[in-house]
């Protein structure tokens, strides 16, 4: 007698009796092809094409390789095609990945069974679908173009500075310096040409929020205790929530124009503090969302005065010490369970109001009323977690709009390439041309698809500008770097 248990979840039992001379009957597997639980042994499938498989024996998980280009609105399909539902026999968990870019993933399938995201540069894409309870569970998915992201008047982006760590949070100071804090409990001071320095080498725990005082000093809130540091990169504690003396529940903290701060906390509250990190009072808005499981996100004031906070998929407004909801994102897209699909939030000096989505790469653009302008406003290649304008000569904001983006989302281990993007404006110079190597330039030609549209427009606009990239640009190219020789020889 044999039993096989299904770990993840807990609760499953496979009980089955069968001997050497009786063996267990194999799983059917449609068209699963197993093995296929591996990068190497995933199953490719075109754009477009249903296949069906079974999730069997138990802990089986079946992986699928599809190729996607960057822009494109991508779709996993789970059931949709054969009109059954998937939560009427459990979560299927599917998560989305490559070797660079962002991992997806989705288990909540009551809203539907599409996982949706933007692809942030072409490339192999992975998807892996398993199962939180259940055995012998046949499915069918289906991976599908849904046309592409449209360009916003926020476009095309600039890259101003990268390699940033794992980025957690970005203030810009008052002289146009930005300030940059990282998984590994450092904050990075970059200069308003591009220098990188380190301001803060040890902070006492992640700093997961920045914001400056008019004195010039930073705030930086970790998850159980708010610092202060100093122009010259000195931190020193301040308070901490309050919460308990040994637990930490801090999200994100701003700072009003009267000098007070202001927090949120994981456990659904708002709390206000005087310069000197004395609590002046704290209110509930665990109402305010209660279908969020995650509790608070950023908060930023409006040029009004009006505090606005996330809660969830929601951006409110403190009035009357009450919140009110403001705009909800529903957009499947960014709709992932257990993480926030709002990051950072931004007001410009008429109140219009701008939000990155982690998820997707999109930024949306709402007026003071909450009406929709533009959505995207601006799309970038990864996780933008944090937006902030820039500051004139004597301190006030400008109309340049920076964004803090994590190039991958929940990889193991963090990538090293937090980068901060330039959205277009009238105030934004012109964005350099894309860079290329000489090595990227011959294995383009070898092997097409690895170089972006912009990389090859460049390369194409160099050399003799028909329209496509190829050998008569790679010459060119290489002249323009000192290759002569090279050059001479594609002649042969």
């Amino acid at each position: 007698m044999g039993v096989d248990r299904l770990t993840r979840g807990g609760n499953y039992y496979e009980i089955g009796l069968w001997t050497t001379r009786h063996p267990k009957p194999p799983c059917e597997v449609a068209n699963d092809r197993e093995p296929n639980d591996a990068d190497a042994t995933a199953h490719d499938v075109a754009l477009g094409e249903r296949v069906d498989g079974i999730l069997c024996p138990s802990k089986d998980r079946d992986e699928y390789r599809f190729h996607a280009t960057s822009r494109m609105r991508l779709q996993i399909r789970i059931d949709r095609d054969t009109g059954s539902k998937p939560s009427s026999w459990g979560n299927p968990l599917v998560e989305v990945w490559s070797d660079r870019t962002d991992i997806h993933g989705k288990w909540n399938w009551q809203n539907g069974s599409v996982l949706e995201f933007w692809v942030p540069e072409t490339g192999d894409y992975y998807a892996s679908v398993a199962t939180t309870g259940g055995v012998n569970i046949k499915y069918s998915l289906t991976v599908l173009a849904a046309g592409s992201v449209p360009n916003g008047p926020g476009e095309p982006v600039a890259t101003r500075v990268g390699n940033l760590g794992y980025p957690l949070a970005f203030a810009v100071a008052q002289n146009g310096d930005f300030y940059v804090s990282d998984e590994d409990k450092r904050i990075w001071k970059v200069s308003a040409t591009g220098e990188k320095s380190l301001f803060v080498g040890a902070v006492p725990s992640y700093p997961n929020s920045l914001a400056f005082e008019a004195s010039g000093n930073l705030l930086v809130a970790t998850f159980s205790i708010v610092c202060r540091a100093s122009p010259a990169g000195q931190i020193t504690p301040l308070f901490t929530s309050g919460a308990c003396p040994w637990c930490g529940d801090i999200a994100a903290l701003t700072v009003a124009t009267d000098g007070t701060i202001w927090i949120t906390t994981l456990f659904r509250q708002i709390k206000h503090f005087d310069r000197d990190g004395h609590l002046m009072d704290s209110t509930s808005v665990v109402n305010a969302n209660p279908t969020n499981p995650s509790g608070l996100g950023q908060l930023a004031f409006a040029p009004d005065r009006t505090l606005y906070f996330v809660s969830g998929n929601g951006i409110y407004r403190l009035v009357s010490g009450r919140p009110e909801l403001f705009v909800r994102d529903t957009a499947e897209v960014d709709a992932q369970p257990l993480s926030t699909p709002i990051g950072g939030l931004a007001f410009d000096v008429e109140g219009n109001l701008y939000v990155t989505h982690p998820m997707s790469g999109g930024i949306s653009l709402y007026d003071r009323n909450g009406a929709e302008i533009w959505n995207p406003y601006a799309w970038v290649p990864g996780a933008p977690r944090a937006i902030a304008f820039g500051r004139n000569a004597d301190g006030s904001i400008n109309g340049r709009l920076f964004v803090l983006s994590n190039t991958n989302l929940g990889r193991q281990p963090p990538p090293q390439n937090g980068t901060i993007y330039e959205l277009h404006s009238s105030e934004s110079p012109p964005p350099p041309p894309p860079a290329v190597t000489v090595e990227q330039a011959v294995a383009e030609l070898l092997h097409p698809g690895r170089l972006s549209t912009e990389q090859l427009a460049t390369l194409d606009q160099r050399g003799n500008s028909n329209g496509r990239y190829d050998i008569g640009d790679l010459r060119a190219f290489l002249i323009a770097n000192g290759m002569l020789a090279a050059a001479g020889a594609l002649r042969q």
